[in-house]
């Protein structure tokens, strides 16, 4: 086995019954790097502890979003998330 796959403290899913803080997961449908389904593991973990947060898979994309109304959508995710979470802050 890798050394990468040795050090489970190094996910986020090791931890995802300590998270406090909202988690928004954009997330490519073809990504070779960070597979959709780790993603989607950490998706059902923080919906299993109660942790506020937003999955979006986008099909077509892999580890970089690429298409153009995929990126518009990126954007707008993000500042709709920063404006829902900072704005009370």
């Amino acid at each position: 086995m890798s050394p990468a796959f040795q050090r489970v403290d190094q996910y986020p899913i090791s931890y995802a019954s300590k998270i406090s803080t909202s988690v928004l997961i954009l997330h490519g449908e073809d990504d070779t790097n960070v597979p959709v389904g780790q993603a989607t593991y950490f998706h059902r973990a923080l919906r299993r502890f109660g942790v506020e947060h937003e999955f979006v898979v986008y099909p077509r994309e892999g580890h970089s979003i690429l298409e153009r109304n995929h990126q518009l959508d990126v954007l707008r995710r993000t500042r709709a998330w920063f404006d829902r979470w900072l704005a009370s802050r």
